[in-house]
């Protein structure tokens, strides 16, 4: 069997959703009416399990074209969609919940093939931000810095 997309995805899947799965096990699971912290992480790493059979399945079950070589500009979108998460985390505690959404928002629009221009971009991180900000704040009472 090559190495097809189906089974490129499954194999991803399953390490990421075990990877959770691993780690939700030293923390305390709960119920569900009383979820405890590993309760999520736990639930999201079987599904993740559950949709890696599903790639798995079809990669055994029909033909697919073996996966080429994977040149930068295929791996350049992933590399500033993690950049820009990363960068968001990073930023959060210092500028807020509103300026890290605008960094955020800023670095992934580099990751399009067609890339936004200055104002489309603008205008969706501040109404990203806008959004972040009111469910975050207002409407879930989070207790995060919307402001530096």
């Amino acid at each position: 069997m090559s190495l097809s997309k189906p089974l490129l995805s499954g194999l991803i899947f399953l390490s990421l959703g075990g990877f959770m799965i691993a780690h939700a096990t030293g923390l305390r699971l709960g119920t569900v009416s009383a979820m405890g912290p590993g309760f999520f992480p736990m639930v999201i790493g079987i599904l993740m399990c559950l949709v890696s059979a599903v790639f798995l399945g079809q990669a055994c079950t029909s033909k697919h074209p073996a996966v080429g070589t994977i040149s930068v500009a295929s791996v350049r979108p992933l590399l500033l969609v993690i950049t820009a998460l990363g960068a968001f985390a990073i930023s959060i505690d210092k500028f807020g919940l509103i300026l890290s959404t605008v960094l955020l928002v800023t670095i992934s629009r580099f990751a399009g093939d067609e890339r936004l221009g200055w104002l489309p971009t603008a205008v969706l991180a501040a109404v990203l931000s806008a959004f972040v900000g009111y469910l975050f704040w207002y409407v879930l009472k989070l207790p995060l810095q919307l402001w530096p």
